[in-house]
């Protein structure tokens, strides 16, 4: 008789396993008994004891209590919160483990889920920096004052001096809010009872070193306002704007709908390339300020092999991608669904006096419908968000036959899974080319090249 996974691994039983492999989130994968067990924190090679701390009947997770032996990969976290804090999956690999694992991530989806043989995947374009790259940091407001991440899989706020994925400017901003919270002993909002002002402090950099800060808040009335606006620019001169967002929402979306400017301005600008660009808090701008030029700088590379001329640039965000590749092109059309990052689009446009581009706000799979010159465009470029394309998208791109799509892709799971849709229509994956834009996280950047045949 076939022995259940109840019989043969009981929750909190200990074993000793070899860890073979690792899945797309860093997890060490084993085998018991033929039963598949995931371990948070091993690498493959090494030989751990576990307890098994949740058993299903698909599949087993086990918890490190000691290492064996060792992966020659394996290298001593640089932060004292790794692996409490949530911010961070793999600080426990070298940087290089860390690039072929995510490269392998992309070249399983494609076999797997794809179900592509034999995936022609280019080498994984490294980050600059591995530590200190990112250029946003959102910190929720612990009852006591600090700000910190959340722990992984619930709502207890780790205190972070120091997130050393973050610049050393968004840190010195936090110490001083907490100053402000402290000093004036401001009240914190308590997700349980509703109450309390503070949520969440939101800092973006620039690679100027510039900041802009948003303070989310149950409320537009602050204690104390000028003195901790006053605390800011005396402590950190490279301030730029700090703008107040009210949200009431008793849920865990970070941002409210409503924005009142305290001081500066209510954007921050950034340059790729030898464009220039103003952010808004509500705005998406990819993360790592040192290796955006490089992502767009694939995109650009496929527009010019294709000889794309006329694009449509969906879940276009604030127009970053459509303006950096627009002197390649006689026509770009921009689509995005949220308001604030339209009007920083035709912004960007401005300011840089790009005049062969518009943008239109509205769901993609929606506007993409009411192009009635749909088919005199011969290239769309895809950036949407981890869950993917809308399929009733990607069946209007297939059904109008563009000539090329470029999709530029966070989760290599949905890219495989939409490729699919794709490829069934008559379209040809030429070329996929991940970029490490997430040093530290299980998470990877794809550019993927499709022609139609």
């Amino acid at each position: 008789m076939k022995k259940t996974i109840e019989a043969t691994i009981r929750k909190n039983s200990i074993h000793t396993v070899t860890i073979d492999s690792l899945d797309s989130r860093g997890f060490g994968v084993s085998r018991i008994d033929g039963i598949v067990v995931f371990v948070e924190g091993a690498l493959p090679g090494e030989t751990v004891t576990i307890q098994i701390i949740k058993s299903d009947k698909r599949y087993c997770v086990g918890k490190v209590l000691s290492l064996i032996s060792k992966s020659e990969n394996r290298v001593a976290s640089p932060c004292p919160l790794f692996p409490r804090c949530g911010g961070c999956d793999l600080q426990h690999m070298s940087y290089k483990s860390q690039l072929e694992m995510k490269e392998k991530m992309v070249r399983d989806a494609f076999i797997h889920i794809a179900k592509i043989t034999e995936p022609t995947i280019s080498r994984i374009i490294p980050s600059p920096r591995d530590m200190r790259y990112r250029n946003k940091g959102s910190f929720p407001v612990s009852l006591d004052g600090k700000l910190g991440f959340y722990r992984k899989h619930s709502h207890i706020i780790i205190p972070c001096d120091d997130c050393l994925t973050q610049s050393e400017t968004t840190m010195k901003a936090c110490r001083v809010f907490e100053y402000y919270i402290k000093k004036y002993n401001v009240s914190i909002y308590n997700e349980t009872t509703g109450n309390g002002l503070l949520r969440h402090f939101v800092v973006r950099t620039i690679t100027k070193n510039e900041i802009h800060i948003t303070i989310v808040s149950t409320s537009g009335l602050l204690p104390n306002k000028q003195e901790m606006i006053d605390l800011f620019l005396k402590e950190i001169p490279t301030v730029v704007g700090i703008v107040l967002n009210i949200n009431k929402r008793r849920d865990n979306v970070i941002l409210g709908d409503n924005y009142t400017s305290l001081w500066g301005s209510d954007k921050l600008e950034e340059k790729i390339g030898d464009r220039t660009f103003s952010v808004s808090p509500a705005s998406f701008f990819q993360i790592n300020k040192y290796q955006i030029e490089t992502l767009y700088g694939v995109v650009k590379r496929y527009i010019e092999e294709t000889g794309a001329k006329r694009v449509i640039d969906l879940y276009c965000g604030t127009g970053t991608i459509g303006i950096f590749i627009s002197d390649l092109c006689e026509q770009v059309k921009g689509i995005e669904v949220v308001p604030e990052a339209i009007v920083d689009a035709y912004d960007n446009a401005k300011r840089n006096g790009i005049k062969n581009i518009s943008f239109e706000c509205g769901k993609a799979e929606t506007l993409i419908k009411g192009i009635t010159d749909l088919d005199s465009f011969d290239t769309v470029i895809v950036d949407p968000p981890r869950s993917g394309c809308d399929r009733n998208l990607i069946e209007e791109l297939c059904v109008n036959r563009l000539k090329t799509i470029i999709y530029v892709s966070c989760n290599p799971g949905t890219l495989a899974r939409d490729v699919v849709l794709f490829t069934t229509n008559g379209y040809k994956i030429n070329k996929v080319q991940p970029v490490d834009m997430f040093p530290m996280s299980n998470h990877v950047e794809t550019v993927c090249l499709l022609t139609h045949s």
